[in-house]
């Protein structure tokens, strides 16, 4: 019995990928493993964003399980949640990577991350122009009203105090 060196072995082992794969398929699987790469990465940068404000100072988070996970939980329970959700779409993704409707959704999934990162530039960039209100929003107990006009913050608002 001969012992193939890891050279042969790795050929043998691509010409059989792409025996296997035709060529199309192949180049999608590709693509939607860059775009599954690409996810992955905003993903993180959301969570840490996240994470950061709303240990801080807090943010209008718009995912209201997210924000119910906040109110109720913890940070664990947040980073638990955002890393699953994540974690099941990349699956989900990675699974069907030959088939152009999930090369379709996956570039969905990048277009509203990529979204998603634009406005998280826009917010870090603006947040020097609300520190008053963010300062009044974070107080744990705000004074109820200003000038006999009753103030609140907006329903969405949430602070993490881990």
């Amino acid at each position: 019995m001969s012992v193939l060196s890891e050279d042969r072995l790795g050929l043998m082992m691509r010409a059989t990928r792409a025996a296997v794969l035709p060529a199309h398929k192949a180049a999608t699987s590709r693509r939607v493993m860059l775009l599954i790469s690409a996810i992955v990465l905003m993903g993180l940068a959301d969570l840490a964003c996240t994470l950061i404000y709303m240990t801080t100072v807090g943010l209008p988070e718009a995912n209201p399980i997210a924000r119910w996970l906040a109110e109720f939980g913890s940070s664990r329970a947040v980073v638990a949640f955002k890393l699953l959700t994540m974690g099941l779409c990349c699956l989900c993704l990675y699974m069907g990577r030959t088939e152009r409707r999930m090369e379709m959704c996956a570039w969905a999934c990048t277009a509203i991350l990529l979204t998603l990162s634009f406005h998280w530039i826009g917010f870090n960039r603006s947040i020097t122009e609300h520190t008053n209100l963010i300062a009044y929003l974070a107080d744990p107990n705000p004074c109820p009203r200003i000038a006999g006009v009753h103030l609140r913050g907006p329903d969405n608002w949430v602070r993490i105090e881990d």
